[in-house]
């Protein structure tokens, strides 16, 4: 996995769940599986270009938001990744109403961060 691989995979899961669409859809949306949805946000699997620009449409983002500004940026984002992906992959973190309001910061926090 290279760093933009798992830049992307972040983004694409923080995208997703800002918009509050399960994985199931943004698959359907897309014509693929849940479980294919799966592999690229945990970065098992490289998003092919056309893909992206079909997770992009579907999202409603611009397809350069899923990419690193600059490569001095990458260390800090597979730092951000892992920390965000700890606490979004969490049962609990949007269990209870101060979780959840917690997480939406959190989570807003990540995708300034990496903007």
């Amino acid at each position: 996995m290279i760093a933009t691989d798992s830049h992307i995979a972040m983004k694409i899961r923080l995208e997703r769940e800002a918009v509050k669409m399960s994985r199931s859809e943004l698959a359907a949306r897309i014509g693929v599986t849940r479980q294919q949805i799966a592999r690229y946000e945990g970065a098992e699997n490289s998003v092919p270009t056309a893909r992206l620009v079909d997770i992009a449409r579907a999202l409603s983002v611009p397809v350069g938001m899923f990419f690193p500004r600059d490569a001095r940026r990458w260390r800090i984002d597979d730092a951000l990744y892992s920390r965000c992906q700890a606490w979004l992959s969490r049962p609990d973190v949007y269990d209870q109403p101060s979780l959840e309001l917690l997480s939406k910061e959190y989570v807003s926090m990540c995708k300034k961060a990496l903007a």
